[in-house]
């Protein structure tokens, strides 16, 4: 059985909602009966006040929700395409090979504020995020600076202008 809490009152009263394993697939009237009765007599226990049940908390399910409701979620993205075939969907016919690349003018003091407050990794990751790549994926364990690289990225594209150049130069 497992069940997620949807609410609590104190420590001792809990609201779950009870995801209880069917063995009831298949032919076998005696099984699927067995199977029923289970069910019935775990939600009957379970409802009643000062209930015997033991509870381990094995995840939080919080993180795997998002995850799970974003990839339901991502044909309705309008760049959708581009992320999952990590491919450049241009609708212009700049995008030949001799078409623009995206520069940016930075200014000097938010550049040196960038090389200040970030190491070598997260500054090549903030520069690949301002390439012309389409998709840029900042991975790392807890506690490496994802978030910090971001800010810093998010930083140049606020503050710094962008610069259109032909590329066959």
């Amino acid at each position: 059985m497992l069940a997620i809490t949807e609410a609590h009152e104190g420590k001792q009263i809990l609201r779950l909602r009870l995801y209880l394993g069917d063995d009831s697939e298949g032919d076998n009237l005696a099984l699927i009966k067995a199977s029923q009765a289970r069910i019935n007599r775990i939600r009957r226990s379970v409802t009643k006040a000062n209930s015997p049940f033991w509870m381990l908390k094995l995840c939080n399910l919080s993180t795997i929700s998002r995850e799970y409701r974003a990839l339901h979620s991502v044909h309705a993205l309008p760049f959708a395409e581009s992320i999952i075939s990590a491919t450049a969907v241009l609708s212009d016919s700049r995008s030949g090979s001799g078409g623009p690349t995206m520069k940016w003018n930075i200014p000097v003091p938010l550049m040196e504020c960038l090389e200040e407050s970030h190491n070598s990794s997260q500054f090549q990751a903030i520069q690949a995020g301002l390439s012309r790549a389409p998709v840029v994926l900042i991975q790392g364990p807890p506690g490496t600076g994802k978030t910090q690289t971001i800010l810093g990225l998010l930083s140049v594209v606020l503050h710094a202008t962008p610069v259109h150049q032909s590329s066959d130069r």
